[in-house]
């Protein structure tokens, strides 16, 4: 911050910028139209394709190709859910979306934790610390994703706006 002739300016880089204009935010970008809908093909073809190599690859071992199984078609799922619960209006049907989005994630974590375990033998403190981070993730988001509502009232907004400050 700078005063010039009088006039309180701030600095930005090598530009003098007055203080009505430094209240001015950037605008967001305008997001292209059907983007998120190629990006979201995008990504589960890459899944579908990397599923594919991978029970390709496994050679008929039935513990790899279930494992890449599940983990695709609870990926899928967990997909296809997301996208629901972005779309959802706040009512039941939204807790019972969150519901599933936690109930898919979980799975997910705790098969990623068990194949690391046949990866690499550790030792019992390193196995320990290894199940207990997903049981403390999984508590952790069940009671933050939902139980939160349980504790708020429904008058009062989650993440308020700021339009008190601007009311006053």
């Amino acid at each position: 911050m700078s005063f010039t002739s009088g006039v309180m300016r701030w600095r930005r880089g090598d530009e003098l910028i007055p203080v009505h204009q430094a209240d001015i935010r950037p605008r967001r970008p305008r997001p292209i139209p059907g983007l998120p809908v190629i990006g979201g093909f995008l990504v589960l073809v890459f899944l579908t394709v990397n599923t594919a190599m991978t029970i390709y690859r496994s050679l008929g071992d039935s513990g790899a190709i279930a494992s890449a199984a599940s983990a695709y078609l609870n990926l899928v799922s967990l997909f296809f859910c997301v996208k629901l619960l972005m779309q959802a209006p706040p009512d039941p049907a939204r807790s019972r979306l969150k519901a599933a989005v936690w109930l898919l994630t979980m799975p997910l974590t705790f098969q990623y934790v068990y194949e690391v375990m046949g990866a690499a033998t550790p030792t019992l403190n390193g196995a320990l610390l290894l199940w207990a981070m997903p049981a403390a993730t999984g508590i952790a988001v069940f009671v933050v994703f939902l139980q939160q509502e349980r504790c708020r009232p429904h008058d009062e907004e989650m993440f308020p706006s700021g339009d008190e400050e601007q009311r006053m």
